[in-house]
Parts: structure tokens; sequence; C-alpha cells
């Protein structure tokens, strides 16, 4: 039969959270608390005393009561046993007084604060004190903690409102979370759309321009085509002719030269061609960035004709048959002998083997007009695809810039959510519904028993905060959501270069290659590119693909470690082919030394304290001024004065050496835009 242990509930019970002991230590003083009630105590007094008489204590963390742990849970497995819930009512040993065993009738209203028999109030425990009849002090006590219990109540009122609109921030977080998203979503797709529209609109540009130059040029071609059918014929059986003995050759020269005039007497170079491809490259992604802002081959066949150019030729004169063809008559553009020559007065002549080799050249010449034709409308081509897989290129950095630039803003709205949901999910009113019950019982408890927990009970309603509101609970949305497409936007020029001089691929000599952006240029092998009006044959120019006749303009010219370079402007009406010079201003770095230099003056050696990486040009058209100088250090080298009345365009002779680099110049006055 389990023995019943001689102890209450109130034996065991702590007198901060009035519930059986859960790991009990105990202070010097004797008194024992659970350690998580002593450990809260603590922090909210900011103070180490005991809860109950006071006194500081020197222990940071109090050892285990351990005999008193083991009793309450033996207390615990005793209740377990018990049929019904133990009723929180006073017996008649609780009516007496503990030390004395005298029955319980004053009420020590001082520090004690706890109920005394008559023995009590003459002990020297109690010297001193005031006390009052337990009756009396009950009805008060309980008065006063009824006048506390209405505002805890009222404060459960507040937090089941406060509560209540947690939960409704928590659902609304959630609804402004999607919302945001949905809309960040429609925005970053409407600039994904505008660059798909940008980029179409611009890949047609391109497609037209192609359209139109490849139809001018088959116009070109049609409008031969009855020269190109008999050509094709005419140039294999000149190609005989070029091969054949140079009296054979100069015997039908007249008539091969008549063909081939007769053939080729139409077709000119064309100028502007080619594909141009620095107006669709230049600066594209800048210019799509900033227009952003508005928002935030066909084959012909050819009948060909037969030509007849079976002709026996003869070295041996047809009017002197013993005389050899030794002599071309440069007037009757024949072969003769030497007793020819007497009949053809004053006529010039030239040994048969020069006069072959100089008009075998000429006729070489002629025929390269057409061959030029074919290599353009070729090359027409080429520019087209290799110009539209750079757009495409351009245009899709910036679509992974936008879907980086949703992720990552997203990702931020998500996490501000899943932040603030766990913030609103913190109060907890089970604590204070809790308080509330305990209080409530304690007051239909019997006098002696509501006085002996009645410093516990005004702890607890003391400790009892009152629910703070949450200030900026609710998603940021003005945060995710305002002027999204301009931020977007504004933060998209991080990633966009401009510069003010882009460079003409159509001008650079066969021997230049330039970078896919056409800000820079190296020297290399010859390649194979149309001889286009255009570009330059003899001199190894590079030139900008804009001129200027007006304003001021600045640009940079990175030129690292070569050795030999020319940077400057020429004239617009510089000749491009053959080794005649137009107007120009330059400075050049050649065996080691700075020269200036312009079409009208002599040459003037420049004083420079270091080695120039970097040039910075300064047009001033207006006022006549091309300036030269340094940024890294900002000092001035050498300033060109004249009244300028042709469209200056800049140009590059890299001097075989490393690539030159236009850059961007962020002080500019003004620049092509």
């Amino acid at each position: 039969m389990a023995s019943k242990l001689p102890f209450s509930d109130e034996d065991f019970s702590c007198t901060v959270c009035q519930g059986i002991f859960e790991d009990p230590v105990i202070l010097p003083c004797s008194h024992s608390f659970c350690k998580e009630c002593l450990q809260g105590w603590w922090r909210e007094k900011k103070m180490k005393e005991c809860p109950l008489c006071k006194k500081t204590s020197p222990m940071v963390d109090p050892p285990c009561n351990l005999a008193l742990k083991n009793l309450c849970e033996t207390f615990k497995l005793e209740a377990q046993r018990r049929p019904a819930k133990r009723q929180r009512t006073s017996s008649g040993s609780e009516d007496l007084c503990s030390l004395h065993a005298e029955k319980l009738k004053l009420f020590c209203l001082v520090e004690c604060q706890e109920p005394v028999c008559v023995v009590c109030l003459h002990s020297e425990k109690h010297v001193d004190h005031s006390f009052r009849p337990i009756d009396e002090v009950a009805l008060d006590h309980k008065k006063e903690v009824q006048t506390l219990l209405k505002p805890l109540q009222e404060k459960l009122e507040v937090f089941n409102k406060v509560k209540t609109n947690y939960d409704q921030a928590a659902e609304h977080i959630e609804v402004q979370t999607q919302h945001t998203e949905m809309q960040m979503k429609e925005q970053f797709k409407k600039l994904h759309q505008f660059l798909e529209k940008e980029e179409e609109a611009s890949i047609k540009a391109l497609k037209e321009e192609e359209q139109q130059k490849s139809k001018m040029m088959k116009e070109k071609i049609k409008g031969l085509n009855r020269e190109i059918s008999t050509l094709s014929d005419t140039i294999s059986t000149i190609e005989e002719d070029l091969k054949a003995e140079d009296i054979s050759f100069l015997q039908n020269y007249k008539t091969t030269m008549e063909r081939v005039q007769v053939t080729l007497q139409d077709p000119r170079p064309v100028s502007g061609a080619l594909i141009d491809e620095a107006k669709h490259l230049d600066n594209l992604t800048f210019r799509v960035w900033k227009k952003m802002k508005d928002i935030v081959s066909s084959c012909h066949s050819v009948r060909k004709e037969s030509a007849s150019l079976c002709e026996t030729f003869k070295t041996i004169c047809s009017l002197h048959a013993e005389e050899k063809l030794k002599l071309f008559c440069q007037e009757c553009q024949e072969p003769v002998c030497v007793v020819c020559s007497e009949k053809h007065t004053n006529h010039s002549f030239r040994p048969i083997d020069e006069a072959a080799l100089y008009h075998k050249k000429a006729l070489q010449e002629k025929l390269m007009v057409f061959k030029t034709f074919k290599t353009t409308a070729e090359h027409i081509e080429v520019q087209t695809q290799h110009t539209e897989m750079k757009m495409k290129e351009q245009f899709k950095k910036l679509h992974k810039f936008l879907q980086d630039e949703e992720k990552t803003r997203i990702k931020a709205l998500r996490e501000e959510c899943q932040q603030k949901s766990q913030m609103m999910k913190k109060i907890n009113i089970d604590d204070l519904n809790n308080t509330i019950s305990s209080i409530e019982e304690e007051l239909r408890a019997e006098d002696i028993s509501f006085l002996k927990n009645y410093k516990t009970t005004m702890l607890r309603v003391q400790l009892t905060q009152e629910p703070q509101p949450v200030s900026g609970a609710l998603i940021d949305v003005v945060k995710h959501l305002g002027n999204l497409s301009f931020s977007v936007w504004n933060k998209m020029k991080d990633i966009i270069s401009y510069t003010p001089v882009i460079l003409d691929p159509n001008t650079a000599h066969t021997e230049y290659k330039l970078s896919d952006d056409l800000t820079s240029v190296k020297f290399g092998k010859s390649q194979r590119l149309p001889d286009n009006p255009e570009r330059f044959d003899k001199f190894e120019y590079v030139l900008g693909s804009e001129g200027f006749n007006s304003g001021t303009h600045s640009w940079d010219v990175e030129v690292g470690h070569n050795v030999n370079w020319i940077v400057g402007v020429l004239a617009d009406s510089h000749q491009r082919k053959g080794d005649k010079r137009g107007q120009y201003w330059r400075i050049r770095f050649y065996n080691g030394k700075y020269t200036a230099r312009s079409s009208s003056g002599s040459t003037t050696d420049l004083s420079l304290e270091q080695n120039l990486q970097m040039i910075r040009v300064q047009l001033d058209w207006d006022e006549g001024k091309l300036s030269f100088s340094n940024p890294d250090t900002n000092t001035h080298i050498h300033t060109f004065t004249h009244t300028f009345t042709d469209t200056l365009i800049p140009y590059i002779d890299t001097g075989h050496i490393v690539p030159d680099d236009i850059t961007r110049e962020d002080q500019c006055d003004s620049g092509p835009m």
C-alpha cells in the first residue's frame, strides 16, 4: 500500500511561478526557486537578490537543491496516483502555525507579509512589527488584487486585439508579398519586352540595309548582265592571253582592250556599298539604355555566249616575212618589225617584252573592277551576319542583367516576408490567460491560503508586460515597387559603357583588325576585304565612324606601350586611295621621339617628361583649336590652331605593334551621342 507524503502543494511550489519546482536551486539564505524563475527574476530586477527575503546573493549560478528535486519528483508521482485533483482548500492543519501549533489569527504587515499566531507575535522575528486580524487583511488584499485583476483582464482584451491584428498583419504580409512580387515581375517583363522590341527593330534596320545594299549591288551587276555573260568567257580567254607569248598577246591586245573597255566602261566603285557596322554597333547598349528611359542573295542564271577566239598568232611579220615582230607601236597598238617601224612615222615604240608586261598589268587592273563588285556583294552578307551576332550578344547581356536583378529583388522581398511573418508569430497570450486564471483562483481561496500566496500573486501581476505595437511590421511595398523601373534602369548604367568615338571598319587598312566593339585596333596579317572607296590602301589608317564640323568634342586614346603610333584628325576630303595626302593634324611617337605635325606646317619636336600611356584629344571646331594632353597627369602636350572648313574625322595609325583603344572621356563637353 503506497504511503502518503505529509506535504501539500505549497510545500513544493515555487513562490515565483506558483508551480511545482522544476530544477530547483538553493540560495545562501536557504530559499529555493526554480532555476528559470530565479534567473528571470534577476534579469527583471537587474539585481541578484532573493525574491523573498531580498538578501543579495553572491552566487551567479546557485547549486541545485537535489533533495528538494527528489521530493518534488516523488510528490508528482504520488499526485498522479490520486483519483481526484487535490483541492486548494485549507485543511485544519493549514490554519495552525508550523512553529507553535497555534491557530493563525493575525497577519504581519511589515516585511514578513505572512499569517502568524499569537506566540509569533512575541517572537524575536516579529519585534516592532504591526499586525492585523487575518479576515480584515484578507478582505483588503483581495480588494487590492481584484482592483489589479481588472487591468489584467483589460490587458487580456488588448492582447487579444493585438494578436488579431498580428494575425491579420501576417495574412496581409503574404498578400502584400504575392501582389508586390507580381507587380515586380510585370515591370521586369515590360523591360524585357522593350529590349526584345528594340533588338527586333535594330536587326530589322540591319536587314533592311543589307537588302538595300545587296539590291543596289545586284542592280549594278544586272545592268551589266549581257557584258557579264560574255565576260565570263572573255575573262577565261584573257587569262589565256595573259599566259601566252608576248607577241601573241600583243597581236590581239587592241581587240582585247576594246572588248574589255566596252564591257567595263560602266562599273565604278560604289561609295557606301558595305554595311555600316559602326552605325549599328555604335554604343548600342548605351543607346538602348538611353532610349529605355522613355519607358523607364538571289542567284541569277546567265546565258553564256560562246566567243570564238581561235586565231593563229605568229611571231613573223605578215608584211615582211623575213622579219620578226620585235617592237610594239604605241599609237597603232600592234606588234611590228624593224622594217614596219619606217612606215610608222613619228610613232613611239617599245620592246615587245616591256610592252607586253605593261599592258598585261593594265589589263589585270581593269579586270579587278568587276572582281571588286563580286567581293563587295559577298562581304555585305558576311558583315550582316557578324553585326547581327554582335547585336544579339549585347542584347543578351542586357536581358541577363534584368534576369539577375529580378531574382535579387524578389529574393529580398521574400526574405522580408519571412522575417516579418516570424515576428508576428512571437506574441503569446497563453501566459496572460494562465496568470488571470491563477489570480481568480487565489481570490476564491480561504483567507489564510490567499495571504500565504499574496506576495507571489502581486509579483506575477507586476511582471505582466503591456503588449507593444510593432512598427514596420508590414511589407515595405514602397521600397520594393517605388520607381522600380527607373531604379533598375539607373543601375543598368553600371554595366554600360559609352565611347565618344567608334572606329569604322570600312575605312580600316586591310592589315588592321578591329575589336568586336569597334573601340580598339591592332596590326596583323592582311585580310581579304573589298577594296571599297572608303578604305585606305596605302596609308595604314583607320577612321572614326563620325566626323565633326561644329562644336567641341573630346576623346581619349590609350596607346599603352606601343612604340610607333599616330593620333589625330584629318579632313573628310582626304584621299583614301594612293599616297596623296590631304589635310591632317596629328602627334606621333616614333624611334623614341614625340613630334607634332600638320599638313600645312613643319614637324615640331615635343619634349615630354614621361612616356604617354593615354592621350586626350580635344577639338573646338568653331574656335579652330585642336589640343592634345596627358589625362594621367593633366598636362598639356600641343595645340594646333587653324580655321577649319572641312569635316574632321579622328584617325589612328597603330604602327604595327599593340592595340590602340578609344576610351571614354568622362569630362567631355560634347561628343557623338
